[in-house]
């Protein structure tokens, strides 16, 4: 017996995220087109698909550029955080002199206060409690941050 293709998990997996996809940009194209919204503020997907056309060279171009920025980023940053653990590594001292500023630099982008309190708390058993945790943003907040660990 043959089984119905919804029945099929791999169906399931493509076509659940692609009906979505297809819904959206059909809701979206048809409501900026019954509300006369001019390109500039929002383009509607057939004008996306139109530049990214006409527009290929130029944006391919640039695209390009911006690929092989972040790939030298990229390796630069590792060349450099392998230098710096080999540092690390060599000496307890040099590992005390700088291990402060790494973690506090390390977690100065995604959330400051956590870091430095998680380290106070780790090396002196100095704890903010709940109080440092203001700054926090959304997606680094999870159950430290409520108090739970």
């Amino acid at each position: 017996m043959v089984k119905p293709l919804m029945k099929h998990p791999k169906f399931r997996r493509v076509a659940a995220p692609l009906a979505l996809g297809v819904t959206l940009l059909l809701i979206w194209q048809i409501s900026l087109q019954q509300m006369n919204v001019p390109v500039y503020l929002i383009p509607k997907p057939t004008d996306i698909g139109h530049a990214l056309v006409s527009q290929s060279g130029l944006l391919f171009g640039s695209l390009w550029v911006t690929l092989k920025v972040t790939l030298l980023a990229f390796i630069c940053a590792v060349v450099i955080g392998t230098l710096i653990a080999f540092l690390f590594v060599q000496s307890r001292v040099i590992e005390a002199c700088f291990m402060p500023y790494a973690i506090f630099v390390s977690g100065y982008t995604h959330c400051r206060h956590c870091t430095i309190s998680d380290y106070l708390d780790s090396k002196y058993h100095f704890s903010f409690g709940g109080l440092c945790h203001v700054g926090c943003d959304l997606p680094n907040f999870d159950q430290h941050h409520l108090g739970f660990t």
